[in-house]
């Protein structure tokens, strides 16, 4: 997941990379504090969202996107290459969250694809990951121990620290995303992004393209609330209270119209009250009557008429095509695959 943080681009963030990107958002009193290049918006589209070439880029119209599998090997690519890097540094010991990258789901499943696999999701790994994250006194700290010196030399060779220079991108919504270019980290994501805007560009479409990015731009059509409200109303019936509010990229919206986004809410819940994570007889539960309720509903047949479409809306707003956007995922995978 991409995400946004409200900081100070004057201090020094540290960067432990647990999905596609992670990356800092800068406010505008801190951008002359630290000097950087920008992008611009023109309406809702970004105007420079277009990937930079990188070898063995070459768009096609039938080629399929990578998978989440696929999307994994370039996470770890990426965090070979910011290991090595640090170690070269005298910073090999120091392993951050050390937890294994695990491969999102793939963005709503059909009834029938729900009833033989479920959601092909791997719920243990979501359950250790929350754990890590939000234990009683947050996330590990791969300073914890550190004296200040060695701290700051630690900062200094991830992300160059006070003294680097950033790489940030508008967003569609105003908001500005950035990614610093010194130390490690901006060493890795130039290497294997083929640029540090290309590292923006990727990690935003991959968390707009997929399943919440998706249902936010499904649920903005009228025909479509309709249908998940139906949707909703089964899937009550059949026990999962599916109506809960949720946030989807800073939009409020009443309800979900996807069993796994309701699954991964509950199993968080769940572990926060210091219980177990969800049982198989659940998630086999709620995944069988999502696929009727799907079908019941007629949610399924407008969500195939529309997500082609969605997607595109949702490239166009990022200043790229879609066939330029895969063409680019699968040259981006061959770069990782060649990282030792």
């Amino acid at each position: 997941m991409l995400v946004r943080r409200q900081v100070s681009c004057s201090v020094a963030v540290v960067v432990v990379l647990l999905g596609p990107l992670l990356l800092a958002a800068c406010s505008d009193a801190d951008d002359a504090e630290r000097p950087g290049r920008t992008s611009t918006t023109r309406g809702d589209r970004i105007t420079d969202g277009a990937f930079d070439p990188i070898d063995g880029m070459k768009a096609s119209p039938d080629q399929a996107p990578i998978s989440p599998a696929d999307v994994v090997v370039i996470l770890e690519a990426e965090r070979r290459l910011v290991d090595r890097c640090m170690a070269d540094e005298g910073f090999g010991d120091v392993t951050g969250f050390d937890l294994p990258y695990r491969a999102e789901a793939p963005p709503l499943l059909s009834p029938d694809e729900l009833r033989s696999g479920g959601y092909r999701y791997d719920w243990a790994a979501d359950a250790q990951e929350y754990l890590v994250l939000n234990g009683p006194d947050g996330p590990p700290d791969p300073m914890e121990g550190m004296s200040e010196e060695r701290s700051k030399a630690y900062v200094d060779a991830l992300d160059g620290g006070n003294a680097g220079e950033a790489v940030e991108l508008q967003d569609v919504e105003g908001g500005t995303v950035g990614v610093s270019t010194g130390g490690c980290t901006g060493e890795a994501r130039e290497t294997l992004y083929g640029s540090l805007e290309n590292s923006i560009r990727y990690g935003r479409a991959v968390e707009r393209l997929g399943g919440a990015g998706l249902s936010e731009k499904l649920f903005a059509r009228t025909e479509y609330r309709a249908l998940a409200t139906a949707w909703q109303e089964c899937m009550e019936e059949a026990g999962h209270d599916v109506g809960s509010t949720k946030e989807a990229s800073g939009t409020t919206i009443d309800g979900y119209d996807y069993g796994l986004q309701y699954l991964v809410a509950r199993q968080a819940a769940q572990l926060s009250e210091g219980k177990g994570p969800l049982a198989q007889a659940e998630i086999d539960a709620v995944a069988a009557a999502d696929a009727t309720c799907q079908k019941s509903s007629g949610l399924d047949e407008l969500r195939r008429e529309l997500v082609p479409e969605a997607r595109d809306e949702i490239a166009d707003e990022l200043g790229f095509e879609q066939d330029q956007y895969i063409a680019y995922q699968h040259a981006l995978l061959e770069r990782a695959k060649d990282v030792p």
